[in-house]
């Protein structure tokens, strides 16, 4: 994602992210490293794909750590609902711990099916189903190959 995360684009986000974890990918990993404006209704978006993947079987991440995200999600105390990742490879290889961490804390096996594999940051579906969305030229929306004005 580039640029705002705010009212005019959340609705196209969460048509995205639904298709996306309906396809019941190994891994999403959200790239917002990018977003330089983030609405509470950013932060609900994110809080319910995080929701509606952990339903669907789908190890979800999400990628930025600048003040645009923290501080609503600090100020909120969301930190333990939505985790926020330095880099692409820092969430997936979050996401391959996370099984373990499952484990270990709630005494149940990893979820079933779902190895995590790392993955080009890219913002189409890797060969071994993988998935980020991400940054791009073209603005939000590089994902379904629309630019957003």
């Amino acid at each position: 994602m580039l640029g705002e995360l705010d009212f005019t684009v959340t609705g196209d986000l969460v048509a995205l992210l639904g298709r996306e974890v309906g396809l019941r990918p190994r891994a999403l990993v959200v790239d917002a490293s990018a977003v330089r404006f983030c609405a509470a209704r950013g932060v609900t978006v994110l809080v319910e794909a995080v929701a509606d993947a952990e339903i669907a079987g789908v190890p979800f991440a999400v990628v930025g750590r600048q003040q645009t995200l923290l501080r609503p999600i600090t100020v909120l105390g969301l930190e333990q609902v939505l985790p926020l990742h330095h880099s692409a490879a820092e969430a997936v290889a979050w996401l391959g711990l996370l099984p373990q961490l499952i484990d270990l804390h709630a005494g149940l096996s990893p979820l079933p099916g779902h190895p995590v594999t790392p993955h080009r940051s890219c913002s189409r579906r890797d060969p071994d189903g993988s998935v980020l969305i991400g940054r791009s030229r073209t603005g939000y929306g590089q994902a379904d190959g629309r630019k957003r004005a």
